[in-house]
């Protein structure tokens, strides 16, 4: 009766899904997240509250089935912007296509629907004939959409489109969005193949691009900034001498973040889904020849301590890099289960 949930063991509405959280400079906490039972999008507004929060919800968008890879950015006032995925769309002439919605708000309170811009179609793709399994990876565009801001404020987007098995980037540019870029996949000239699950988007001081994201081929992890000229093989997945074996190949790159130290070099921090262990690769300048070295922050630890790297999420402060990460020890009774927070200086 004590608990948060004041003795109640019956199972709640099933709320929270695609989760993503920005704090504002008021301190407001503004939350998107996905009512699975209700098929809907929502949006809550955390205000501040003496020692706590005062909280608003509303429902964002309830057609079509979104909020899947929901993510909320802020510009320098608060004011929030939200990008999702429109899993079904009815079309006018009876086909069906998926979608990369994005809200962008009127003000740093929106409270109601005249506070809020008509949503901007970012990226659609036709679905096929059949039911749409709504499953890990399904069918369409937007899965693993990511945001970032820009010195101007101004959103950019990536994401990853499943159909096409390509990763694809736009700009918020005056009063819209610009026509999406391939930046990899099939089709493209120079990087082929299925590319850009798990894609994570960042922006330097001067707007410039930073990704990394999945090589579907090889389930391998890259780094892309097109406006610099890089692009690198971060982790191709081989291991040597690891279990006891001479040579293995790991699947490598699941919920990879990516930032930048104060330097100004790339560092990725990501899932080894084999080994099941948190790891970091650092690029040892910004120059077209230099490297990455990669470091297991967590899971190769002697002794079984757990499995590592679940939904890592990675923040620069200062000097200090915080990643914070999910971690399962299956081998206890109870299972333990908890999210874990470390910190690394840099």
């Amino acid at each position: 009766p004590s608990g948060p949930r004041g003795g109640i063991t019956d199972e709640g509405p099933n709320v929270g899904t695609h989760t993503s959280l920005a704090v504002g400079p008021d301190s407001a906490l503004h939350v998107v997240y996905r009512d699975e039972d209700n098929d809907t999008l929502k949006y809550a507004l955390g205000t501040p509250d003496g020692a706590g929060y005062s909280w608003a919800m509303r429902v964002l968008d309830d057609a079509d089935s979104p909020g899947r890879w929901a993510t909320v950015t802020l510009d320098a006032r608060g004011v929030p912007g939200v990008a999702y995925q429109a899993l079904e769309v009815e079309l006018e002439d009876g086909s069906r296509a998926s979608e990369l919605r994005y809200l962008l708000a009127r003000n740093a309170a929106p409270a109601g629907d005249a506070d809020w811009n008509p949503a901007f179609v970012v990226h659609r793709v036709a679905l096929p004939d059949g039911p749409v399994d709504a499953g890990v990876y399904p069918e369409g565009t937007g899965l693993f959409a990511s945001q970032a801001r820009g010195p101007d404020g101004a959103p950019a987007l990536a994401w990853y489109d499943r159909s096409g098995g390509a990763l694809w980037m736009s700009r918020f540019v005056d009063a819209g969005f610009t026509v999406p870029e391939q930046l990899a996949g099939w089709g493209h000239p120079t990087r082929e193949g299925d590319m850009g699950a798990n894609v994570d988007l960042f922006l330097d001081d001067e707007g410039n691009a930073h990704l990394c994201y999945q090589d579907g081929l090889t389930d391998s992890l890259r780094y892309l900034a097109p406006e610099l000229g890089l692009d690198d093989w971060v982790d191709d997945g081989v291991r040597l001498d690891t279990g006891g074996r001479e040579y293995a190949v790991h699947i490598v790159g699941d919920d990879c973040n990516v930032r930048l130290d104060p330097n100004g070099r790339p560092l990725i921090v990501y899932q080894d889904a084999t080994g099941h262990d948190l790891m970091l690769a650092r690029r040892g300048g910004v120059g077209p020849d230099d490297g990455w070295a990669r470091v297991a922050l967590r899971g190769t630890e002697g002794g079984y301590q757990g499995a590592f790297g679940f939904y890592a999420n990675a923040e620069v402060v200062g000097a200090t890099l915080w990643v914070s990460s999910y971690v399962y020890q299956s081998d206890l009774d109870p299972p333990r289960r908890v999210l874990e927070v470390l910190t690394l200086g840099l």
